[in-house]
């Protein structure tokens, strides 16, 4: 019995050493072989500990602990894992950095394994709006990974809000953003997730931060709850490399590509993702040491750790002394308890023989009678305690099912409002632009001449689509020279464009050939063998 409250003390004090993030444990301790104990060394740092003086202090001494090289992988690796990821919406000089994230970010979500049960969410980052960073104000946490690809397009941020300036000095806003998003991320999973979780912030930025500021350091808040911090970086130019750092001191990792290859990029995100919850869990050490204590006086003992800046304490159950260390420290008091016990035992089996038999035939039916009710009782609870953890099942389905035809209807009459929203605005900006074009007079035509015949055409729309395939385009030039669709004629800001889509042939503008130009009154257009004027 002693043994299991040992066992059971033991493992409270494992619980709730992690649950306060500790960065180094002593767990699964025995002390069957007394003074050695043995037990498991647990750090969490990932990667193990580098320099090996481990010290345990009891009673005010210093013990040193023999750390061996190799260690192995945590038993208790979280089933589910946290992820929030940002990513910098950057300043009007460098947009072209959040589609490259994202697209690194939804092809490792295409390949990363993702299991049920999973929380994880995505926002982009920008200077401070209503006390916060991260956006959109509206998110959820998901497992599914076609919505989490869903929330990578939805990042379409409004009008940048860049209230810093292009300065490379510690007092521009812009140079704490990654530093703000980072630890409101944090903040985020400390509040809506629970240390069940194997929980991570994963950044993907440049590294343009500066390294001190006033308030609370991401690094403080990590700590504090167990978050690891990872990050897949934009190699620019003004890296300070405050992302690395925070990476190495939340037992994270990090990534730069030099030449920003995104599928590089992407296979290292599925990697970091893929072992997550593995160096989350962090590794142990077995080690055994001689314990100073000399009295086996059955207490438990508070034993303090110290290991450079880590510090954290166990509890150590001492043992008692064995019947035999007893026996030997009172031979003589025991030696006189048996003889008179032996005697009062002989006295007694002398004048209660009999009776002795008969107490003991009742006592052997008692104990048959109670171990069959006992054995009764318990299959009565077990059978109890099924259907009840059925029941629960049961309602919990119904639940989760209620709880995605919901959600499933809610995404529906979002879907049809903003297609809605698209439609009208589409209208809108068509009729406006058709009436810029009237206010020259009239529309602007076109004059064609080839090898199956010529005519004109009047451009009466904002865009007009030419090409092979009638089935493809507004206005169709029939010969083999001639693209499915080979160029559009578009009207913007009171100039008329012209582009070429994709021929094979080619579109050329003044015998020049083009992708993409302004069109003028009388220029001349060759797509294959068909010849083009157009007229304002």
């Amino acid at each position: 019995m002693k043994s299991i409250y040992t066992f059971i003390a033991i493992l409270l004090f494992t619980f709730n050493g992690i649950s306060q993030s500790s960065k180094i444990l002593f767990k699964n301790i025995s002390t069957s072989r007394w003074p050695t104990v043995d037990g498991k060394l647990w750090v969490r740092n990932p990667d193990g500990i580098d320099k090996k003086e481990v010290y345990f202090i009891e009673n005010g001494k210093k013990v040193k602990i023999d750390v061996p090289t190799k260690f192995d992988k945590s038993d208790s690796v979280a089933k589910n894992k946290a992820l929030v990821f940002i990513l910098l919406h950057n300043n009007p000089r460098d947009f072209y950095q959040l589609p490259w994230h994202k697209g690194v970010l939804k092809a490792a979500i295409d390949k990363a394994d993702i299991k049920k049960g999973d929380q994880i969410t995505v926002f982009y980052f920008n200077n401070q709006r209503n006390n916060k960073f991260l956006f959109p104000e509206s998110w959820k946490f998901s497992d599914d990974k076609e919505v989490l690809k869903k929330m990578v397009d939805d990042l379409k941020p409004g009008l940048y809000d860049y209230a810093g300036s292009s300065s490379s000095e510690c007092n521009s806003m812009g140079r704490h953003l990654i530093r703000h998003a980072a630890r409101e991320a944090m903040e985020l999973l400390e509040s809506k997730t629970s240390n069940k979780f194997a929980r991570g912030v994963f950044i993907m930025a440049d590294d343009k931060v500066c390294s001190v500021v006033a308030e609370e350091e991401p690094q403080v808040v990590a700590e504090k709850n167990n978050i690891a911090t990872y990050a897949i970086t934009y190699n620019s130019a003004g890296r300070l490399d405050f992302i690395e750092g925070l990476c190495e001191r939340t037992y994270g990792k990090y990534y730069r590509n030099n030449k920003n290859t995104a599928d590089s990029a992407a296979v290292k995100l599925v990697e970091f993702i893929n072992d997550f919850n593995k160096r989350h869990a962090g590794v142990e050490y077995k080690v055994s040491y001689v314990s100073t204590i000399d009295n086996k006086d059955g207490l438990s003992k508070t034993i303090k750790i110290e290991c450079e800046e880590m510090k954290s304490d166990f509890t150590l159950n001492v043992p008692k002394k064995s019947l035999f260390e007893n026996i030997q420290a009172n031979i003589l008091w025991i030696l006189l308890v048996v003889i008179s016990l032996v005697l009062a035992i002989y006295v007694f089996q002398t004048n209660n023989k009999k009776k002795q038999a008969e107490i003991e035939r009742v006592k052997r039916e008692n104990d048959v009678a109670i171990q069959e009710l006992d054995r009764k009782r318990q299959m009565d609870e077990e059978e109890g305690r099924k259907r009840e953890d059925e029941n629960q099942q049961r309602i919990q389905q119904q639940i989760q099912d209620q709880e995605r035809k919901r959600m499933q209807e809610e995404q529906r009459r979002r879907q049809e409002e903003e297609a809605a929203k698209r439609t009208s605005t589409d209208a809108a900006n068509r009729e406006m632009l058709i009436a810029q074009m009237r206010e020259k007079g009239n529309f602007p035509w076109i004059e064609f001449t080839g090898p199956n015949g010529s005519g004109r055409y009047e451009l009466h729309v904002p865009e007009t689509i030419f090409g092979r395939d009638k089935t493809q385009v507004e206005f169709a030039l029939e010969h083999p020279t001639v693209s499915k669709k080979h160029f559009t004629i578009y009207f913007k800001d009171y100039k008329y464009y012209i582009r070429d889509l994709n021929s094979t042939n080619g579109t050329f503008l003044n015998s020049y050939k083009v992708t993409d130009s302004q069109l003028n009154h009388g220029d001349l257009i060759h797509v294959g063998d068909v010849t083009v004027n157009f007229y304002i």
